[in-house]
């Protein structure tokens, strides 16, 4: 009796800890502005820091997906990364000499306004 009370509180145990370390992460979804391979190289490496567990630009869509740790980057940090990078986002508006530093094929149609 003992064996299988311990077992139930060890099973959930581990159910709530897997809550709560799922819990942290989000997937989220936006428009990043973009043409190329080089772009989505960009992109991808840009988002390369602490709390993104996963990111992935598609080139025909030009949606980014992107899974983070809630605990350890906001989603406003994430668009502020990627706009420094020299692409736009929904929420901000790559500098305009970041954009010009991109090579031209990357310069891509800019839709979103100041």
């Amino acid at each position: 009796m003992k064996k299988h009370i311990k077992l139930i509180f060890l099973s959930f145990l581990f159910i709530g800890f897997n809550v709560c370390v799922f819990a942290q992460s989000r997937e989220i979804k936006f428009l990043v502005n973009g043409n190329c391979s080089m772009c989505e190289n960009r992109i991808e490496a840009a988002l390369n820091v602490n709390g993104v567990e996963h990111a992935d630009w598609d080139i025909s869509t030009k949606m980014c997906t992107v899974l983070f740790n809630r605990n350890k980057i906001k989603e406003d940090n994430i668009h502020r990364i990627i706009a420094l990078s020299g692409h736009d986002t929904p929420e901000y508006k790559a500098e305009e000499i970041k954009y010009q530093d991109l090579k031209a094929c990357c310069q891509y149609k800019r839709i979103y306004s100041e």
